[in-house]
């Protein structure tokens, strides 16, 4: 008989000592949920030695390998399609391959397959040897299934998952002309429920919580008064405060595949609460300073660092599209911010509106490069930053002058509240210079028509400097220096003088990873010129914020 071919009642025991002898059966590598989602890394039983990518016909063990996997059924490959076979094994995974070519033997017998008695001489003779091992990995099946069944009986959520932070941030202002200020102590929590019906979608619904009050600083331009400044607000305290004890829906929005293969990848997001402002399709390549991507209350300490300003302009219901295909992925999506109101000149097409398209370019992990266009429509009076997403009801924008917020509302530069229609071009990027040194940047322009009464102009943008695993692996360090959105020019009849000097942010900063779940951040932002009026005196906050996450 030739030892190395199987007929079709034998088993070969040759081939059996070989696959036990070179590791085979490793199976231990589990998909994370990125790659459950992605389904780019499948891992399943192998049909054919041919689907090994790493062993090649002419290998001394090929034939015995293919006759295992036609056989037996008990080779599996890594998830990249790779057998590893001169791998070093230790006698745990030997045991490991040997249960499993056992069990597959058991099932042979009681199918009434005739097997060799040499064949069963040299199992008993591995048996005996690995008695203690096979005993061992029994053990663990069994541990391994109760802690399961526990964790079955007292999880969460068959479907969901919850997850959330808690920052709790002390905060100190510093403005000669604004008077004495007092330090204030002020927190935030965010929970985050996450479900998938199918291992590819996902639905998640975010809340949130605020203890955080809005400062009220640099009013005046030229000696008008034309409401507080933006500039500085800290990422946790932007929207204001919930009330006491009150949890507010942050977003909802569901994620799900159109078309998903190794070439094509075709998402859509549906938004029905906020979810622009959070997508996860848009926003992660553009924040290098938190160099995992976006996430609440993680790296900068201002709303301004936290991303481009141009992702604060309108949106609340609607729709993202996203298309991959190699390096590039272009985004389309339409958003309305009175969606839910049926009343005359609101609705989802007859209010508020936000159309997008972005275009993305990542060749790899070192380089990312993003060009984004906007075109918005906003009723009398309601430009701002601040996305339509707002706690406190006075508060004009999230980030950039009081004049780049509010020069559509009345008193301001004119005698009534004026709709405004609005095209944003923008440009984003960073490069990793090595591991530890990461630069990056933006810009945006706002070309505004206010319609009947003329035009706007407000520029935004930043470079900034980030250090990945600086002292402590998972920490980061970051310097941000740039111009919050500001008015730099307006036409119309009878405008009233304004000053255009330029309000520089500056920030510094530095999240401390105690560990997974703990995090602390001290920093400073510095305002010049606040309310692009060199008369006013500067800002100065210091902070340091505190964030537990689970």
């Amino acid at each position: 008989m030739n030892r190395w071919l199987l007929s079709k009642n034998q088993v070969n025991s040759q081939a059996l000592l070989l696959l036990l002898s070179t590791g085979i059966t490793l199976t231990l590598t589990p998909l994370s949920t990125a790659q459950k989602l992605d389904n780019s890394h499948p891992m399943s039983q192998i049909t054919s030695v041919s689907q090994l990518r790493d062993v090649e016909p002419t290998a001394w063990a090929y034939t015995a390998l293919q006759s295992l996997v036609e056989r037996y059924g008990c080779i599996v490959g890594y998830p990249d399609r790779t057998y590893r076979g001169l791998r070093a094994m230790t006698r745990y995974e030997f045991a490991s391959g040997l249960n499993a070519c056992l069990n597959k033997i058991t099932d042979l017998i009681g199918e009434g397959t005739n097997i060799l008695q040499e064949d069963l001489a040299t199992l008993q003779r591995l048996q005996a040897e690995f008695e203690q091992e096979l005993a061992g990995l029994s053990l663990k099946i069994e541990n391994l299934e109760a802690r399961t069944a526990f964790l079955e009986d007292h999880q969460f959520s068959t479907t969901t998952t919850l997850s959330g932070s808690i920052s709790f941030a002390g905060t100190a202002y510093a403005s000669a002309g604004e008077g004495t200020r007092e330090a204030v102590l002020q927190h935030q929590s965010y929970l985050q429920f996450s479900t998938s019906f199918t291992g590819r979608d996902l639905l998640s619904l975010g809340a949130v919580a605020s203890t955080s009050v809005i400062p009220q600083l640099a009013s005046f331009n030229d000696g008008r008064n034309v409401g507080f400044t933006n500039e500085g607000f800290t990422v946790w305290a932007y929207g204001g405060s919930t009330g006491s004890d009150q949890f507010l829906v942050g977003s909802i929005e569901y994620i799900f595949p159109i078309i998903n293969d190794e070439i094509n990848r075709w998402y859509m997001t549906i938004s029905l609460e906020n979810g622009f402002n959070t997508s996860r399709f848009l926003l992660p390549i553009l924040s290098p300073l938190t160099w995992e991507g976006y996430e609440l209350n993680r790296g900068p300490i201002s709303a301004f660092g936290q991303r481009n300003p141009l992702y604060r302009l309108g949106g609340t219901t609607g729709f993202i599209t996203n298309y991959d295909r190699g390096p590039w992925r272009f985004s389309a999506g339409y958003f309305g911010t009175q969606a839910e109101d049926p009343s005359p000149g609101n609705g989802f097409f007859n209010g508020d509106y936000l159309a997008l398209a972005q275009l993305n370019y990542t060749p790899s992990g070192r380089f990312a490069l993003a060009m984004i266009y906007y075109n918005n429509y906003f009723g009398p009076g309601r430009f701002a930053f601040n996305n339509s997403y707002k706690f406190d009801q006075n508060t004009p924008g999230y980030v950039g002058t009081a004049l780049a917020n509010r020069f559509d509302n009345a008193g301001v530069f004119f005698d009534e509240d004026v709709p405004v229609i609005s095209n944003t071009y923008g440009v984003q990027t960073f490069y990793k210079i090595n591991p530890r040194f990461v630069l990056g940047g933006f810009v945006a322009k706002i070309d505004a028509r206010l319609m009947g009464r003329g035009d706007a102009d407000i520029w935004t943008y930043a470079l900034s400097a980030s250090f990945p695993d600086l002292f402590k692996e998972g920490s980061v360090g970051g310097l941000i220096v740039g111009v919050e959105p500001m008015l730099t020019g307006i036409t119309g009849e009878d405008i009233p003088d304004f000053k255009r000097d330029t309000s520089v942010h500056i920030e510094a900063f530095y999240e401390y990873l105690v560990n997974d779940n703990l995090s602390i951040t001290p920093g400073v932002i510095w305002i010049t010129s606040p309310n692009q009026d060199s008369n006013n005196d500067d800002i100065v906050l210091g902070v340091i914020r505190t964030t537990f996450s689970f």
